[in-house]
Formats: C-alpha cells, sequence, structure tokens
C-alpha cells in the first residue's frame, strides 16, 4: 500500500511541476499570445479587443497565483481554451483529432515491440546462453539500450561492431 501512495505522490509532484513550467513559460517570454497574433496579420486592434483577446488566452488581469489557479481548475475541467495557432479552434478540437492517430501509433508500437520481445525472450531462453555467445553485437546492443537517448542504441551498435571486428584482427 505505501508503495502506491508514494508512486502516487511522485506523479502528482511530477504533474503539478510541468504544470508549472507550462504555466510559467508563457509569461516569462516578451511579448504575449495576443500581440504575437496581431504582429504575424500585420493588423492593429483598439485596446479593449486586445484586452478581450488575452482574456480568451488565460492571460487575466490577476495576480499571478490566482492565474496559476485558474490555469490548474481549466487542466482538470479540460478547458484548454483557444489555440493560438489554429485561432479560433479550441484546443480540444486539435487534441480529439490527434488523439486516434496517436492511440493507433503507440498500440501498433506496442504490439510489435510486444511480439519482438516475446520471440527472442523465447529464443533466449530455449537456447540458454548460446544466444549471448554466439553474437555480441546483438547482445550488447541489448543490454545498451538507453530510453532518454534515441541514439545511444546506435553508438552501442557501433562499438559493439568496432569491438567485435578488433577481436576479429587479433584472433587471426
Amino acid at each position: 500500500m505505501s508503495f502506491i501512495v508514494r508512486r502516487l505522490a511522485f506523479y502528482l509532484v511530477a504533474f503539478l511541476v510541468a504544470a508549472t513550467f507550462n504555466f510559467l513559460i508563457p509569461r516569462l517570454m516578451p511579448g504575449n499570445p495576443a500581440d504575437i497574433m496581431l504582429a504575424n496579420s500585420g493588423g492593429t486592434i483598439p485596446v479593449e479587443a486586445r484586452d478581450a483577446l488575452m482574456a480568451t488566452f488565460g492571460f487575466i488581469d490577476a495576480p499571478l497565483h490566482q492565474q496559476y489557479l485558474t490555469y490548474l481548475g481549466s487542466i482538470f475541467t479540460w478547458d484548454f481554451g483557444i489555440s493560438v495557432k489554429f485561432y479560433p479552434v479550441p484546443v480540444a478540437d486539435i487534441l480529439g483529432r490527434a488523439l486516434p492517430w496517436t492511440i493507433l501509433l503507440t498500440g501498433s508500437a506496442l504490439i510489435v515491440s510486444f511480439s519482438i520481445g516475446t520471440v527472442l525472450g523465447i529464443l533466449v531462453a530455449w537456447r540458454r546462453g548460446a544466444i549471448g555467445r554466439c553474437d555480441p553485437v546483438a547482445h550488447g546492443a541489448g543490454h545498451s539500450i538507453h530510453p532518454v537517448s534515441g541514439c545511444s542504441p546506435v553508438r552501442a551498435l557501433s562499438f559493439c561492431y568496432l569491438k567485435q571486428m578488433a577481436a576479429d584482427r587479433l584472433c587471426l
């Protein structure tokens, strides 16, 4: 039970840190979304219309902590507001259009990786220890995959290959 509580507390802290960064970055940037939209369109609008546009994007004229609480409330109610890039389309519509493709891509990647991993696991279990002795390149690459960097499997394969080439030349 304590494991679950610790894990949930970790996820809550991670969510709050990510939400805080997501809240602060646009507010610390020079300018604001309304000015950027006006600059891109080349037009000028009255101050009242600019203020209304700022309120539409959630940049209300209130203290920062009140803006943050409003922002968190909008996250929990799935009210992400209006897209700056695709104005006046709501962000929820954009996410709704991308969600099926995201699920298809991650689902197919999960199925492929599970299938390949299961087959390789069966082969390794069937020929216990033989695969590690016969193919040091694949064995080294399998142990060297690093989840943070996408290029580390490529580096691991190249280093294992170079090591194997050097070993083959020394044995001749």
